[in-house]
């Protein structure tokens, strides 16, 4: 048979909190834009097996005659983000089997193999356990999810999954449904927990039970991989997830002060665009620690603005914080500005990286430009009459320029695009000087990664940076 596209949907926010209330996975991943932006993804995220469950109601609602099928396994290759349209291609389907792919963005984000000759996922005894039933996801460290095991109980509430899911819960019955969506909260909030992403599942029909227990049989700490056994809610087999780890933390204020002068940028004032976190961040405490007085930006991570400022009046030193859009007019949001800068570090960023796409985005390559070389230039421009042009700037290019990583064509243009602006507005007396540097990848909440490598320290990299447009150092690239 020929591939075709059975079903098409677009996922929303109001999909989440549906989902959320019928399993109870409130993972913040899938609902606090705040706590995914700081996260792996780096914004909200479909809960997979809400698309999974979508989408074979959508086959066995178009695919007519289809066997309820004996196993189901699943392999959840990449994130598919709020806001996405999926669709659901029938690849292949026989008598036997059915291999079905899901796709977003011109891409496959995952795959669904059915059975239906009666064979089913090998299933392992499971120990006996404890109750799970946490009111939020856990917050577990990787020992403590080692050996974890116990069981779930799935909700009563199996009315609203029938009715959003009729011809699914016909052909499987309502229960196994309800027991197949309670394996997103089994993930999202008991193990892993917080810091998850589901890998997949193997799972073949089992004697529906009104609990689903689980037991860690397999985990992988330099992976982050962690296997468990389920049995329960009509299946038995295994689930998958990945342990990702947790936000980036950045060197406190007093780690930093050990490496700075007490009074080495004394007499500076310094605004720091996107100081909330980040690079940002690791700027704005090593110039607070030299003795600059800071003020630094943020658009919609107030809190963790807050939370840097705190740190650095604490220890002694000045910050204040002022909301600021890289994407809007800079004059009209300079008013909030107390202090004329001496220096500037333009350190704001939208997300880098991304699910791949098929072809090269237009769209994506606009938000980049918007921030790396439209953005930066309104904002220099909005402060020369004030800052003159003697203001030091720095502007955080990127090595991907040497690089050329794959999936990062438009951010790579972007940073291209606004080193030759920073050349140009020097070379024709716009400003008497720009330091620009071309940065590796650095630990941060946007280079997160599921396996642990080693980072080069921030601290190290972006000190001799500052000193370098302080006037007191020198920068190399």
């Amino acid at each position: 048979m020929a591939p075709r596209v059975v079903a098409e949907r677009l996922f929303v926010d109001a999909d989440q909190t549906w989902f959320a209330a019928l399993t109870g996975d409130c993972n913040p991943m899938h609902m606090d834009p705040l706590f995914a932006r700081r996260t792996i993804a780096g914004r909200p995220v479909v809960h997979g097996i809400h698309v999974l469950i979508w989408a074979l109601d959508s086959l066995l609602t178009h695919v007519v005659d289809l066997p309820p099928p004996s196993a189901v396994k699943v392999s959840f290759e990449k994130m598919i983000y709020v806001g996405d349209t999926v669709c659901v291609c029938l690849i292949h389907c026989d008598k036997d089997k059915a291999r079905v792919e899901i796709g977003a963005g011109g891409v496959i984000v995952f795959v669904v193999e059915l059975a239906f000759d009666g064979s089913a996922a090998g299933a392992a005894a499971i120990p006996d356990g404890p109750l799970c039933d946490p009111a939020g996801p856990a917050d577990l460290l990787f020992a403590q999810m080692e050996h974890r095991k116990g069981y779930i109980r799935l909700p009563d509430n199996v009315g609203a999954i029938a009715q959003r899911f009729p011809v699914a819960s016909g052909v499987l019955g309502v229960e196994r449904l309800m027991g197949l969506a309670r394996t997103s909260y089994l993930i999202g909030m008991v193990c892993p927990g917080l810091h998850s992403l589901f890998r997949g599942l193997h799972i073949g029909v089992s004697e529906a039970t009104p609990d689903l227990r689980f037991h860690v049989t397999y985990a992988d700490e330099d992976y982050r991989l962690i296997r468990l056994a389920v049995s329960g809610g009509g299946w038995a087999g295994t689930v998958d997830a990945y342990a990702r780890p947790g936000p980036a933390k950045q060197a406190t204020i007093e780690q930093i002060a050990a490496k700075v002068a007490p009074s080495e940028f004394a007499g500076a004032s310094v605004l720091v665009v996107g100081g909330s976190r980040g690079l940002g961040e690791v700027v704005a405490k090593i110039l607070a620690a030299g003795g600059a007085k800071v003020t630094i930006t943020y658009s919609v991570g107030e809190a963790d603005a807050k939370r840097v400022e705190a740190e650095i009046n604490g220890s002694g030193g000045f910050c204040e914080i002022m909301r600021y859009d890289v994407r809007a007019a800079a004059k009209d949001q300079l008013l909030a500005l107390r202090t004329v800068p001496t220096d500037l570090y333009f350190m704001a960023t939208p997300q880098i990286f991304q699910r791949a796409q098929a072809d090269s985005s237009v769209t994506r390559l606009q938000e980049f430009l918007a921030f790396y070389v439209t953005g930066f230039s309104d904002l220099c421009m909005a402060l020369k009459d004030d800052a003159g042009l003697g203001m030091g700037i720095y502007y955080p290019s990127s090595t991907s320029i040497d690089d050329r990583p794959s999936n990062m064509t438009e951010y790579t243009m972007a940073k291209a695009a606004g080193e030759v602006l920073c050349a140009d507005m020097v070379a024709f007396g716009r400003w008497r000087r720009i330091v620009v540097t071309r940065l590796p990848r650095l630990p941060t909440d946007q280079t997160a990664t599921l396996y642990e490598d080693d980072a080069i320290d921030p601290v190290d990299t972006m000190l001799p940076i500052v000193r370098a447009v302080q006037g007191t150092g020198m920068a190399s690239d």
